[in-house]
């Protein structure tokens, strides 16, 4: 029986990582969060942004510029009551250093940005939706004013494939949004993954910007904290990694350890370890098995006992 609700609960863990729906969970937009970009032109001819299934998008890390984004909790704000979020930012792009804060609303299934603070307060009305969750062919429109106007603001999810990028490949949604006033017209595009949210974004405006994340933590699957509430924690760092992991066991005796992909075939085994302390650390040397980047799913076995984790393995 405690076999088959491990078998289970791996089944559940492979579905949740492959699933093409992203949900205002999957962007990670909440306090304690850090989430960081790298900023550089982008080269558009290069990206494919034509609709369907099937794509394929890779990123390099951009080194012009970066954008720092630390998440808060909100309430109170006079010109954004509705706030229970605030996104902190720190940005160097296009050779101007500047800072500000960005209002969030929260409220699953959807994550409305109200505005930003200025000279005075930039507040759209009414707020901006994302338009989550997202699934392929899913379309939104409105119309929202500022300080400035109005803006008409159409989004759509455009397409679905694999991206690559620093922190490994996923599949992932393409969102396209555009933006028309009186006197502006241009596009906005995201992709995202379950792992990471937002892992990549780009607009055209001043000459055409691309950022790409470069620092977040994964998201946690539901099937991972029902693992947590079932077995011992197994320990695994650097996670993210790229060369080395070690792995800590929760308790001494003979270890099994196996690696599967998020399609849930079986790779290779690492091997047979036995730890005679607790905690006492099991090195892997990922650089000599060949691994692309990505996400896999390491088990270990001790006897009757199974435990899972889910570990990224990065661009060396």
């Amino acid at each position: 029986m405690k076999q088959f609700l491990y078998s289970f609960l791996l089944v559940i863990l492979i579905n949740t990582l492959s699933a093409l729906r992203i949900e205002a969970d999957h962007f990670g937009f909440k306090p304690g969060a850090q989430r960081n970009y790298k900023q550089g032109t982008w080269d558009v001819g290069t990206t494919d942004l034509s609709e369907g299934s099937g794509k394929i998008w890779k990123f390099s890390l951009p080194q012009t510029g970066y954008v720092h984004n630390s998440y808060f909790s909100s309430s109170g704000h006079p010109d954004f009551p509705d706030a229970n979020l605030r996104c902190s930012y720190t940005q160097f792009v296009n050779g101007i250093l500047d800072a500000g804060t960005i209002y969030l609303q929260n409220n699953s299934p959807d994550i409305i940005t109200l505005g930003y603070t200025g000279a005075p307060n930039m507040v759209w009305n009414p707020g901006i939706p994302n338009g989550l969750p997202h699934t392929l062919g899913k379309t939104w429109q409105g119309t929202h004013n500022w300080t400035y106007g109005a803006y008409d603001i159409s989004g759509k999810v455009i397409s679905e494939g694999m991206i690559s990028t620093i922190l490994g490949s996923f599949p992932a949604l393409c969102v396209r949004y555009h933006y028309v006033s009186g006197s502006f017209s241009y596009y906005y595009y995201q992709w995202e993954c379950a792992e990471y949210g937002i892992v990549a974004y780009a607009n055209t405006l001043n000459g055409n910007m691309l950022y790409v994340l470069n620092e977040a933590e994964p998201n946690v699957s539901p099937a991972e904290d029902l693992l947590a509430a079932q077995v011992p924690i197994l320990n695994v760092y650097p996670n993210p990694a790229s060369d080395t992991i070690f792995v800590i066991p929760p308790a001494k005796g003979a270890w099994e350890l196996r690696l599967y992909d998020i399609r849930g075939r079986a790779l290779p085994k690492l091997g047979n370890f036995c730890t005679e302390s607790t905690p006492e650390e099991i090195r892997i040397e990922l650089s000599t098995l060949g691994l692309a980047p990505g996400i896999y799913i390491l088990q270990a076995r001790n006897g009757s006992q199974t435990i899972l984790k889910r570990i990224v393995i990065r661009t060396r």
